[in-house]
């Protein structure tokens, strides 16, 4: 099987490629990464991996590559309109070509998220989570993919609203005006037109410190997003906050884990078994939820053992260093509620909960502080 995959310098994308290098099934894999250095080329074509210089605004060269290819897996900007409508047009020449219908697997990603629509510049810039959609209850004011639905509970608040990625009717809700949503109705209708068959990955607070060759090798980023942003802002502040009152719900995922769900729909592909796609293909990557309150309470706790902070009790941000930390957003206070029951009812087996992601606060708070990393990889 021929994978083209594009992000496999970053947190997903190169969670995905070690993933894939290290199975069972390896042999079977046939890689091409779309980089945008040579030096990080030449580094992952030690690994054995086929490594081309192309950048997402290179629409011409990924539409030739990608009708090479029997699976893309898009793991990069998932904002990215024009790379996802080359990809699309590059696999429907493959099928025009070979008779086959090829496969796209899409990361659906909030990178971009206004939670209160009276303010435009409340923009999380990717705060949110890492790469990956989210799904929250009540009024949409923004936030990229398809059931990606904010509210803007400014942590003041839970909810009850909980989405299901079985469920098309219910994801069918989502307005296509929503911002972003034209990405993925695109690929939705491609595979509706026969000729690709789509699947949308949607992970949620992806945690987790990624260790091994590609991060040792200098290739891939080797840490999330939104954890990681609370940590640094707990570190500068010299004490763990949170939006509002922190009483909004999250569910969260470890990496391994968002690595193994797409695994598990490759090798679905691989023995040609029929799976969800299209409209019936959305595959939520969760395994438990957290409170912001418990998140920063766990970052408060740390932040004391390890000498940074004085009390291990998170405290509101104020306006002034919401604009400051956080860029002006309360995303992080918005409520986002999932259940990955189709990625489920397809073999995927989450391994680690939210225990789990509490018990990894010390480990990821340890490396920004040895590292020197106070600035977020976006």
């Amino acid at each position: 099987m021929h994978v083209f995959l594009l992000g496999a310098t970053g947190y997903i994308g190169g969670s995905v490629l070690s993933h894939l290098l290290s199975s069972p099934a390896a042999s079977r894999y046939k890689i091409t990464a779309a980089v945008r250095s040579e030096e990080k080329a030449e580094k992952i074509r030690s690994f054995g991996v086929d490594a081309v210089l192309a950048s997402l605004d290179d629409t011409e060269r990924l539409e030739a590559l990608a009708s090479q290819a029997d699976v893309v897996v898009e793991c990069a900007d998932a904002d990215h309109s024009a790379s996802t409508k080359a990809i699309l047009s590059g696999l429907k020449k493959r099928h025009q070509e070979t008779g086959q219908v090829p496969a796209l697997i899409h990361t659906v990603s909030c990178a971009t998220c206004i939670s209160d629509p009276s303010d435009t510049d409340v923009r999380s810039q990717a705060l949110v989570c890492g790469p990956p959609g989210m799904l929250s209850s009540q009024t949409v004011h923004y936030s990229h993919g398809p059931g990606v639905l904010t509210d803007n509970a400014a942590g003041m608040f839970a909810t009850d609203t909980i989405w299901y990625d079985n469920d098309p009717d219910q994801l069918d809700t989502i307005a296509p005006s929503q911002p972003h949503r034209e990405v993925d109705l695109a690929v939705i209708a491609a595979d509706s037109e026969g000729y690709v068959k789509t699947f949308l990955v949607l992970p949620s607070t992806i945690y987790g410190l990624v260790e091994g060759q590609l991060v040792d090798a200098g290739i891939m980023n080797p840490q999330s997003q939104q954890i990681p942003r609370l940590i640094r802002t707990g570190i500068a502040r010299k004490q763990a906050g949170m939006v509002g009152l922190g009483r909004n719900i999250w569910p969260n995922v470890h990496i391994k884990d968002v690595a193994g769900l797409y695994e598990t729909i490759l090798h679905a592909l691989m023995e040609g078994r029929e799976i969800g796609h299209g409209r019936e293909g959305y595959y939520f990557g969760e395994n438990g939820e957290h409170t912001l309150l418990a998140l920063a309470g766990e970052i408060g706790k740390v932040l004391v053992k390890l000498g940074v902070a004085s009390s291990e009790e998170p405290t509101t941000f104020t306006p002034k260093e919401l604009k400051e930390y956080l860029a002006g957003s309360k995303s992080l206070g918005i409520n986002s509620r999932c259940r990955g029951e189709r990625s489920r009812s397809v073999g995927w087996k989450a391994i680690n909960g939210t225990e789990d992601m509490l018990a990894g606060i010390e480990a990821e708070t340890t490396y920004i502080l040895s590292t020197g990393k106070m600035e977020q990889r976006l």
